[in-house]
């Protein structure tokens, strides 16, 4: 049996003294800040990625109208590829019907080496990069992307779509 002098030294020990016992706060202001922070961080981080996920999915299914809501919904909106610039969601959405008016005709789409970095303090606006690819049966289409998201309150929207 241990004695009381061994269970009180044990716990002075234990609870005493420093600022780093177990009794003191895991985390001193800065680092709680910090880690404050980061956790928004990641929680815009996955909003986005849903966003992205959720256009891969709807394109996948043949939605065309699915995919398209990760697109700001605006006469700004820009569309940017090798042929110019198209503005206007309702415009984006045209093109797209008209390359793609079935699902076989969509095919399959893929995302690999996806990267998400804030381009603003307060990490209301993103650049997604990426490369894309679409299958059709054994024949690929593929290229790379940069995106430009902007977060309209807690929902990021795509704003401008650099596709190659």
């Amino acid at each position: 049996m241990i004695s009381n002098f061994k269970i009180g030294a044990l716990i002075l020990l234990f609870f005493g003294g420093s600022q780093s016992t177990a009794l003191a706060q895991p985390y001193g202001p800065e680092r709680q800040k910090k880690h404050i922070e980061n956790s928004i961080t990641q929680f815009k981080i996955s909003k986005i990625s849903k966003v992205i996920n959720d256009q891969l999915h709807a394109w996948n299914n043949g939605d065309m109208q699915g995919y398209m809501q990760g697109y700001w919904n605006s006469d700004s909106l820009q569309f940017i590829t090798s042929k110019g610039v198209t503005y206007g969601y309702n415009q984006v959405l045209s093109n797209y019907v008209k390359s793609y008016p079935t699902k076989e005709k969509m095919g399959n789409l893929s995302f690999e080496n996806l990267s998400i970095k804030f381009l603003d303090p307060l990490e209301q606006v993103a650049q997604v990069t990426g490369k894309w690819d679409v299958a059709h049966g054994n024949e690929h289409h593929s290229g790379t992307f940069s995106l430009i998201v902007k977060f309209f309150g807690s929902e990021p929207r795509i704003i401008i779509d650099h596709t190659f």
